[in-house]
């Protein structure tokens, strides 16, 4: 089974504990998800045909599309700052 260059450099990240860049950076999972789940529900509702498979390559396109024209990225979490053992969290003036 070939891995593609987007699946190695997954598997890279997960293997040291970084948020892969198909996941970080650009609009790239998104748009995949979105036709997948397209898809998804056509075959579960037997509505799959070329027409939707189009529909569902189309939706993917355009908002990958909307995300380089409009430079959107999906969102990150920053994380959780904790108050040092000790300190107080009232202004010093």
């Amino acid at each position: 089974m070939p891995i593609t260059g987007v699946g190695g450099g997954t598997i890279r990240h997960v293997v040291i504990t970084r948020v892969p860049t198909v996941l970080s950076s650009g609009l790239y999972a998104v748009p995949a998800a979105c036709g997948a789940t397209l898809t998804a529900l056509a075959l579960e509702f037997h509505f799959y045909g070329g027409a939707i498979a189009v529909v569902a390559a189309a939706v993917c396109f355009a908002i990958r599309m909307l995300g380089v024209r409009f430079n959107l990225n999906v969102p990150v979490s920053q994380p959780r700052v904790t108050a040092q053992p000790g300190s107080t969290s009232e202004d010093p003036s």
